[in-house]
Formats: C-alpha cells, structure tokens, sequence
C-alpha cells in the first residue's frame, strides 16, 4: 500500500433513474484545475439541471428532451454535484478537482495535544469500573458475547457489546462505532470465531434490542435537540462527543488490555458518525493499528452548522474537534471512501482531513454514490480488515 494512493471507481460513472441519464466524460470523474469536465445527458423529458459547487447552489438551467453534452469549467480545488430532475425522476453524479489541494481552513491551536492529553487524562482518574453481562442468546459454542459498560466523564456511563472468542488467545480485535442513531444493538457478528470484537455506542445509557424502542429512547433524552449530535456546552461539557470520545477510548484500552488479546492487531471500523470517532481514535488512541472507513462525518461539520443557526456557543471548541488536526496524528495504515453526490458528509469534508495524513493511505471517490456504501468498496474493506487482522 504506498501512501496517496488513490483508488477511482472502475465502473462508467453514470446514473442511472428511469429515463435519465449522466455521465461525465472521465469514469473517475476526476479533473484538475484548468480542465473541463463534459458531461453527457440523455432524458426522456424536459429536465431541469442543477450544478452545484460544494453544494451551494450556483447553476440551473433546463434541456429538452434529448441527448445533450455541457461543460463544467475546473477552476478551483473542490467537488460540483450535477442532477438532472424531471419531476418524476432524477439522476446525480459528482466531479472531483484537483482533490488532493484541499486544505482544511481551520487553524490548529497551540494547545490541542495538551487539551486531549488532560481529557484523556481527566478520564483516566475516574476508576473504569467495567460491568459485563453474559448474553448467552449472542453466543455461540466458539465465542461468548457481553452487553459491556464502562464509568465516564460528567458521571456517565459508556455502553457497548464484546465477544470473546472460547480459547486462550491470543486474538487480534475488531472494533466499531456505529452510525448516528439507533445502531447496533447487540454485539458484532463478523469474525467472532478468531477475533475479539467490540462495538460501543455514544450514548450514556445502554441501546434495547428493538430498534423502534431504541429511536423512542434517544427521543424521550433529548426531545429539544435538532439531534443528540448538535447538544451543546449548556447541556454536556464542551461538546456532546468528548464524552463519547474519551469513553469509547477507554473503552478500546480495556479490550487491548484483556488477557486474551494479542496487543498487536486493533482494527477499526466505521462510517459516517463512526467515520468521526474513528478519526479522533486514530489520533488519541495507541493500541488501534489500522483503520477502514466509509463516508465518514466531521466534527467541525456540526459545530459549524450550530453556528449557523445562531449558536455560537461551541465555536471556541471547533477546532479541538475538526478532523483535519486530528487527522494530523495519525500514522496507522488508513483507508477510506467519498460519495461524490453524498451532500451530508461531502467528499469535500472527507478530502479536508484525508489530505492531512502523511501515512499510509487510500481513499475510494464513487462518482455516482450518496450517503451509502459502494459494493467495490465494501469488498477491498473485507480484504483490508483481513490483511490487517492477520498481518
């Protein structure tokens, strides 16, 4: 794996929805600056286009029924979403530009390694007083599974599952953190049989096994919250994630830290809200050893769209938790992916920090992909997972 590499989708680039089609005259859909990009329309009906340059809104135009070509001019580091919508149907795909010149403009402050250090450090006095519950219905004959808890900061909690594989080890471990919401709730269900696995939620009180249930639960905690992930220092000390951050991080030690793991192999996965925590650990975290990723969030993305709507109270704070300086830390063998028409975590965010690792690294654009996941893509995660398990 050599550092910068740069994994483009193998497939057209083209989407398809019902009688419309687009297609950009690169199948990487990659330019850079001074190019121009062409891009190919084929519709059954009038649509109208909208091109949109790190998805503000700049350009809309309409076409006739027909097969047509029109240019997009490359003229800045960043991504343009095109879509063309016929009012029944809809079809959507992204243009890079010279992506690897996109510089995070959030400073980095003189303090950030020793704000972490005292949090880490803030967290570690507080005894861990771990509590494992046997959920025999998780376990099978080769492992046996755990509803685990951990004490945190601010007198909380931080709640997860693990299983252990029945043998003496030792085990490498496979580590998550879901997605926003109600997730994962019950233990991992990959390589248990030869791995510790661990998934730990952000949450300060522990997720029910029905997912309906567990959306009612997160409600009921924060009924005034345009999202848990938007509290601010009014409610919980700084930010909501610091304490999921440091929880989870000790939560990490405790696994590495068992009898029966091989302290050599910690591997990492996640996506979107678990895309952000996994950048943060591969900073602060020393037993992680590698780390997949799939369109994953950014910290600074929250607090500046808090801002946004008038509440500058976390601002201050924006910059101990922005990707790009975490993404500064990190020196384990990295791997990650972009939909280039995701408009919740845009390939633009995700090139902010990607650019920031010097290390070993890979990121995956898919011109056609949203907030999803790429069937390619999820297939080299297999093989990365592996490869690093075991290596």
């Amino acid at each position: 794996m050599k550092s910068g590499l740069m994994i483009m989708t193998a497939l057209c680039g083209i989407t398809a929805a019902g009688a419309i089609t687009l297609a950009p005259d690169r199948t990487n859909a990659l330019y850079e600056i001074g190019d121009t990009a062409a891009i190919e329309l084929k519709c059954d009906r009038p649509v109208t286009v909208s091109i949109s340059g790190d998805y503000a809104n700049f350009a809309d135009f309409t076409m006739p029924q027909g097969e047509h070509k029109f240019t997009v001019p490359c003229k800045v580091p960043g991504f343009v979403m095109i879509k063309a919508d016929d009012g029944t149907n809809s079809a959507s795909c992204g243009v890079g530009i010279s992506p690897k010149k996109i510089l995070p403009y959030v400073d980095e402050p003189a303090d950030f390694d020793e704000f972490w250090k005292n949090a880490i450090a803030e967290a570690a006095a507080i005894p861990l007083d771990p509590q494992l519950e046997n959920l025999p219905e998780h376990s099978t004959g080769q492992y046996t599974a755990y509803r685990v808890s951990f004490a945190n900061v601010g007198n909380t909690r931080i709640y997860g599952f693990l299983t252990i594989p029945n043998g003496d080890g030792p085990y490498p471990i496979y580590c998550a953190v879901p997605g926003a919401g109600p997730n994962d709730l019950k233990p991992l269900d990959k390589h248990n049989e030869r791995v510790i696995t661990l998934v730990m939620n952000v949450f300060p009180f522990p997720l029910p096994p029905d997912r309906a249930e567990a959306e009612r639960l997160i409600a009921g905690h924060y009924p005034e919250s345009r999202g848990y992930w938007s509290l601010n220092s009014a409610k919980l000390e700084y930010f909501f994630f610091y304490r999921a951050i440091l929880g989870i991080n000790r939560a990490f030690d405790y696994a590495a830290a068992l009898p029966q793991a091989d302290r050599k192999h910690m591997v990492y996965w996640g996506s979107s809200q678990g895309g952000a925590m996994g950048v943060a650990l591969a900073a602060l975290n020393r037993n992680l050893t590698a780390m997949v990723l799939n369109v994953p969030s950014d910290y600074s993305k929250i607090i500046e769209r808090a801002h946004r709507e008038g509440d500058d109270s976390l601002m201050s704070r924006l910059p101990y938790f922005a990707g790009a300086n975490f993404a500064k830390r990190i020196t384990i063998p990295f791997m990650t992916s972009a939909g280039m028409v995701d408009v919740g975590c845009t390939p633009f965010s995700v090139a902010k920090f990607y650019n920031r690792i010097t290390g070993e690294k890979r990121i995956r654009y898919v011109p056609t992909m949203g907030h999803s996941f790429d069937p390619e893509y999820e297939r080299m995660t297999a093989e990365f997972i592996d490869r690093q398990l075991e290596k």
